[in-house]
């Protein structure tokens, strides 16, 4: 069972089917897909996304962002497997209205913890994709160190970032 996590701004909660109709606007959204996964999904490729998500079960999955203070909708976070790998990967995903208020940032530091100290895992990767400047900066604010290339997901030459156990999760 996923448990819900908060930060100063933020609760991250276990996804529900209710977030089905946001989850769907965002990933058919060009600007907030550019860099994850292959682009703005259809509306069928997005409901099999998001019901694949809401059968994950155990601790890994995704969590929907929200605003602690107005409860609004910012976007997810996911730890899971990498492109089916033992690898455990955290990654996210926000609205256009989310960006650039640290918030990707601050959600991540709570899912690495989370991930290290409530789970034990002894280390949690990151991939992004060369061009996605705001996505490094995001995860080396939160503790990941840029490791060189990996591909995934059918991409290649992917920058690989790795958090362990132990060091400091910023």
């Amino acid at each position: 069972m996923k448990p819900t996590l908060e930060t100063e701004r933020l609760i991250l909660r276990p996804q529900a089917e209710s977030d089905t109709v946001e989850l769907m606007a965002m990933s058919m959204d060009p600007q907030v897909m550019e860099f994850i996964g292959y682009g703005a999904m259809t509306l069928q490729e997005s409901e099999e996304l998001t019901q694949e998500t809401l059968e994950m079960e155990g601790p890994l999955g995704r969590w929907i962002v929200t605003e602690r203070d107005t409860g609004q909708f910012l976007g997810w976070v996911v730890l899971t497997h990498l492109d089916g790998s033992e690898d455990i990967e955290v990654g996210y995903g926000f609205k256009v209205l989310a960006w650039g208020r640290g918030f990707a940032t601050e959600a991540t530091r709570r899912l690495l913890r989370y991930g290290f100290e409530d789970l034990g895992l002894k280390e949690i990767v990151a991939v992004s994709r060369p061009e996605n400047a705001a996505s490094h900066k995001v995860l080396e604010k939160a503790g990941l160190r840029r490791r060189g290339l990996r591909d995934a997901f059918g991409l290649r030459g992917l920058y690989y970032f790795v958090a362990r156990a132990g060091a400091p999760v910023a």
